[in-house]
């Protein structure tokens, strides 16, 4: 019981981790569009 409540934490952890890295590269990405425009 105890591993599968870890299992679970650590897929939550991970999870969160991926999605914030996600969102930190889409909204590095717009700085980055805004400051070098591309057209």
């Amino acid at each position: 019981m105890l591993m599968i409540i870890a299992g679970f934490m650590l897929g939550v952890v991970c999870g969160t981790v991926l999605v914030g890295f996600m969102v930190g590269r889409s909204r590095q990405a717009e700085e980055e569009a805004v400051r070098y425009p591309s057209y």
